[in-house]
């Protein structure tokens, strides 16, 4: 695992792989991350250090690096008498896997990181060029980053005006939620499938080992002990199962496949 302290030092160590046709994956913060409980033969370059700059331009908008947390950012910008995207306060992740994935507060309330987004920088491994936000392809739980071999640097915003009493009341309200709706009583990577299955409250508090489907936050995988990746895994696919098969089996037959 590298862990650059520059974006230069981020951008030699991709290049770098990428010659030597190294196989490599950056790694954000980790949160949505399942990892193998085997080997990792690659080179995993963790983007913590690298892109923490976090400031306000002449032009109004605040820019942000990809290594900065959203919590920081979120704090930053209420600071700022901006509206912060307070949802978000809980996710624990960075600027730049929530770019690249379009983090948001859910389908349903068609609210993502994407709104007020204007330019990323990236390096698409020869060099850092600008994109505008309708070149970044935004949609729900995805953009181009996911299909492309790019390294996000930084992100700019034009966030609207807000008062800063505002965002904080937002945030402590965010929070609040959280610790009233949310099962927190063991690790977990949130929500595992982009959009809610049907049967999600039928699979609550199914398990496969030690890992185990919340029984009180569907569509979340707990890991109650000692949980592998193939515990998670299997659990995943029989959900998957499930949905796929649903009311297409007696229900004698429902219990003996889908268990």
């Amino acid at each position: 695992m590298l862990v650059p302290e520059s974006e230069e030092e981020l951008i030699a160590a991709v290049t770098e792989a990428r010659k030597s046709a190294k196989p490599y994956f950056v790694l954000g913060r980790g949160s949505n991350i399942l990892a193998t409980d085997g080997v990792v033969d690659q080179l995993v370059i963790k983007n913590t250090e690298a892109c923490r700059a976090l400031s306000i331009r002449d032009d109004g908008q605040i820019e942000v690096g990809a290594s900065v947390e959203l919590q920081r950012f979120i704090r930053f910008s209420v600071e700022q008498n901006r509206e912060g995207m307070e949802y978000l306060q809980s996710v624990p992740g960075n600027m730049g896997g929530a770019v690249c994935m379009n983090a948001g507060r859910g389908e349903q309330f068609k609210k993502a990181i994407s709104d007020y987004l204007t330019e990323v920088d990236v390096f698409d491994g020869e060099r850092v060029v600008t994109l505008d936000k309708s070149a970044c392809k935004f949609g729900y739980r995805t953009s181009i980053f996911r299909k492309r071999d790019w390294v996000v640097l930084r992100a700019r915003f034009a966030l609207p005006p807000q008062e800063k009493d505002r965002g904080l009341e937002l945030i402590t309200e965010r929070m609040r939620y959280v610790r009233e709706a949310q099962d927190n009583r063991f690790p977990n990577a949130g929500s595992v499938f982009a959009r809610r299955f049907r049967l999600h409250t039928q699979l609550m508090g199914d398990n496969v080992g030690d890992a185990q489907f919340s029984k009180r936050t569907s569509n979340w995988i707990l890991n109650t002990g000692q949980a592998s990746c193939a515990d998670v895994l299997r659990l995943i696919r029989r959900a998957q199962w499930r949905h796929m098969v649903r009311g297409h089996l007696p229900p004698a037959l429902e219990w003996v496949f889908l268990k």
